[in-house]
């Protein structure tokens, strides 16, 4: 299921995911600091948790992510890089081999893959095999990505659809891009505040949680904004009893209330609604 009105809070990994995986988010009075994190309310919930990167594990860019994500029970970082210095790079592919080390029981499970995705730079985000869109610009660069991006989403379902423990995949992205600029936010462009979130569910899921989806088929073109994933995940993972929870924000609810005409993105600068126009 495709959720085809979905935008980044903001257009920077950081602060997007500090909101996406907290109950922080531009439309609460929650202060970041004081705003637990999904993994830590999973966890509570009685999830055992996993957090797979291909990011950084340190640096001034990545440090604020860690910190969250060393909240799940297991973690692990295939990237050895410190700062902005590769020191050994990985295709996202290669996250993909460490499902193996996840026990297939019937223990509740929340697992994240933190993919280097389509971010700039754009070249070294897939093998040479995938380059069939040419190599002289950055657009012919991130269409290549995109489409090894599609790759390793394919490879990643056909994993998990093979074991007795898959319930859904969920992939949604931090940002957007433009590839001539990136995503800089003194340039901005719609492109960059547009982002991709799909869900993909196992027929078991779907027929425990009919409620679950037959909300998302009737809020799926709706407008959201990233920085509510944390209220759709507790949604989803059945983990609405906690007073972080707020149903009008969690588009797989029959409550989801937020309209474009009140949402926003870039510290409220931007209006959802200007993004038709």
């Amino acid at each position: 299921m495709i959720l085809n009105n979905t935008y980044s809070s903001y257009i920077a990994t950081v602060p997007a995911l500090s909101q996406a995986l907290t109950a922080s988010n531009q439309y609460s009075s929650l202060q970041l600091e004081k705003a637990p994190s999904i993994l830590e309310i999973a966890n509570t919930a009685g999830y055992e948790t996993w957090w797979f990167s291909n990011q950084n594990k340190l640096g001034g860019w990545d440090t604020p992510t860690t910190i969250i994500a060393n909240q799940a029970n297991h973690t692990e970082w295939i990237n050895t890089s410190i700062g902005q210095i590769i020191r050994s790079q990985f295709f996202d592919e290669e996250l993909i081999k460490l499902i193996d080390k996840i026990p297939d029981t019937s223990k509740k499970k929340l697992v994240i893959l933190h993919t280097l995705g389509c971010h700039t730079n754009y070249h070294s985000r897939y093998p040479t095999s995938f380059q069939k869109f040419g190599n002289n610009n950055k657009t012919n660069h991130y269409d290549n990505a995109i489409l090894y991006q599609d790759f390793v989403m394919k490879t990643l379902h056909e994993k998990l659809i093979s074991r007795n423990d898959f319930k859904a995949l969920i992939m949604i992205s931090d940002h957007g891009e433009d590839p001539n600029i990136g995503h800089d936010p003194d340039r901005f462009r719609w492109d960059m505040a547009e982002i991709p979130f799909w869900i993909s569910f196992s027929q078991n899921y779907a027929e425990k949680r009919s409620d679950t989806i037959a909300a998302l088929k009737d809020n799926h073109s709706k407008a959201f904004t990233n920085d509510m994933f944390f209220d759709f995940l507790c949604g989803f993972l059945n983990i609405k009893d906690n007073p972080y929870y707020d149903a009008k924000n969690d588009i797989s609810s029959d409550s989801y209330s937020r309209s474009e005409d009140d949402m926003t993105i870039l510290g409220k600068s931007k209006s959802i609604k200007d993004a038709k126009n």
